[in-house]
């Protein structure tokens, strides 16, 4: 009970591999044990509280009684904030975001005595892109995923084995010419290699 209230809705810091990471939490009024969350990631250069506000989760959230997390990424060299799901220019970067996430999330499934098979995560961009990134994993950290313009590197995304399928809601327009309907397999406009969408 004394974890569980130390939570509320806001911005909160959790300490992971000795580094301050912060993220936005969203409770609804009345949280049920057994509750769903939800990670929704923002973009590259943008932050928790800007994807906050443009994803409309708020009123989803005080409806259907699951719990959101926003988690805010790290600052690049350039200055920009970013999930490390291994673009090009991140290749000296040593951040561990699977890490965060998962110790993120255990620590909120276990405070606030939340679904552990109900963990589901979405982003924009940047944010689809990580949300590819944990369902990739040999023991995926989701178990669905609905990334906005997002990718999967082909670095890590050519050759994922996973145990079960992971359903994916794939958000994307074929005119995107940030994260392209088509992917680049050559590497043309300097994230990395990544794969088409239909892939």
């Amino acid at each position: 009970p004394g974890a569980r209230a130390a939570w509320t809705t806001g911005q909160h810091t959790l300490t992971v591999g000795g580094k301050a990471r912060t993220f936005i939490l969203a409770l609804p009024a009345t949280l049920t044990p057994g509750a769903a969350l939800v990670l929704v990631f923002p973009g590259y250069s943008d932050s928790a509280a800007g994807i906050r506000r443009t994803a409309a989760f708020t009123p989803l959230v005080a409806e259907h009684g699951f719990v959101a997390v926003y988690p805010q990424g790290s600052v690049d060299a350039r200055g920009k904030t970013f999930f490390n799901v291994g673009y090009a220019f991140h290749a000296d970067e040593r951040v561990d975001d699977l890490r965060f996430v998962r110790e993120l999330v255990a620590r909120l499934v276990t405070d606030l005595r939340l679904d552990p098979r109900a963990v589901f995560a979405t982003g924009m961009s940047n944010g689809g892109d990580i949300s590819y990134l944990l369902a990739a994993q040999r023991d995926p950290l989701v178990r669905a995923v609905g990334p906005v313009a997002g990718t999967m590197m082909t670095s890590w995304g050519r050759d994922v084995a996973l145990p079960a399928p992971i359903p994916v809601l794939a958000v994307h327009g074929r005119r995107d010419e940030i994260t392209r309907w088509n992917g680049d397999p050559e590497n043309r406009d300097g994230w990395g290699a990544y794969l088409p969408v239909d892939a």
